[in-house]
């Protein structure tokens, strides 16, 4: 009991928390943490049960400090200064496969910036390959900065689950990520092999607070003369937390703190929006979630 309470009041208490550190979902071109269903951190599945599904919303505060004049004509973004909304809705089949679509908008940007209000769009699929094993898939892509040209990124991976006890479950995975971009009649592109760990502490089927880290190194890149590029290896933070007890709905909040590069190195950053540079996200989201009343999913230990 002392530790579902200290759980709870954890996850209660991590928005104003994380709010005064700075400032997500998980962004669209940056990390692979975080693309799976929030709920399954508090749940005993990877995969939601069949004929269930979800649509949410949440509203991302990015946060940039330095001079971001090489990139945006403008200083450091400040908290409120750009505000990113993302929707997204997921269906499972069987309990096997996840399927998930999801579109990113800027209703609030500053005064010095004039970036299209549409950001990105994002396709997903995740596949159970036992209670505690899965693979994925993700396609995004959207405009660069100042409508300059477009981007788009593909990863493939797998995820893995552990759990130490009721109490505590390890989460990882591995990834293989390509990004590539459309400015200028340019087509330079990179890889990256990425690995990630997350130590995830759940109140099982009310709350769950979760910790993770992430290393991203570049394999290979083809920049051009007139659009350098030089990717760097990086390490990126996750921190989050959810309340899932009620049964149709969920609540909640994540911080991401992006490491792309070096802002007086413009060729270690990308022009985009959203994960381009580095960057603290700040996320506050709802989701609402519909299906049968069958709990039908082949990889649950319940």
């Amino acid at each position: 009991m002392f530790r579902f309470l200290t759980l709870s009041a954890l996850v209660l208490l991590s928005a104003p928390a994380f709010a005064q550190m700075a400032n997500e979902p998980t962004s669209a071109v940056e990390m692979s943490m975080g693309d799976g269903d929030y709920r399954s951190k508090s749940e005993d599945w990877l995969i939601a049960p069949g004929g269930h599904g979800s649509v949410g919303a949440g509203f991302t505060f990015l946060t940039a400090d330095g001079d971001l004049r090489q990139l945006v004509d403008g200083p450091r973004f400040k908290f409120t200064d750009v505000v990113l909304l993302g929707l997204q809705t997921r269906y499972s089949l069987g309990g096997i496969a996840e399927l998930s679509l999801a579109t990113t908008l800027l209703p609030k940007q500053p005064s010095y910036t004039d970036e299209l209000v549409w950001q990105s769009a994002a396709l997903g699929v995740r596949i159970g390959l036992t209670e505690k094993l899965l693979a994925s898939m993700h396609f995004s892509g959207g405009p660069t900065l100042a409508d300059s040209g477009g981007w788009a990124a593909a990863q493939v991976g797998l995820g893995w689950r552990y759990k130490l006890d009721d109490f505590m479950i390890l989460d990882g995975g591995f990834h293989g990520k390509g990004t590539a971009l459309f400015v200028n009649e340019e087509a330079p592109w990179f890889a990256e092999v990425m690995a990630n760990a997350q130590i995830v502490l759940p109140a099982p089927g009310i709350a769950a607070g979760w910790v993770g880290i992430e290393f991203a190194f570049p394999v290979a890149s083809n920049d051009t003369s007139n659009f350098p590029m030089d990717p760097q290896t990086r390490v990126n933070l996750l921190i989050g937390g959810i309340l899932s007890f009620v049964d149709n709905w969920d609540v909640y909040t994540t911080v991401a703190m992006i490491d792309r590069g070096d802002v007086v190195n413009v060729e270690t950053n990308l022009p985009i929006l959203d994960g381009g540079f580095d960057q603290v996200q700040f996320t506050l989201g709802i989701t609402h979630r519909f299906g049968s009343d069958r709990d039908e999913n082949p990889y649950s230990s319940r």
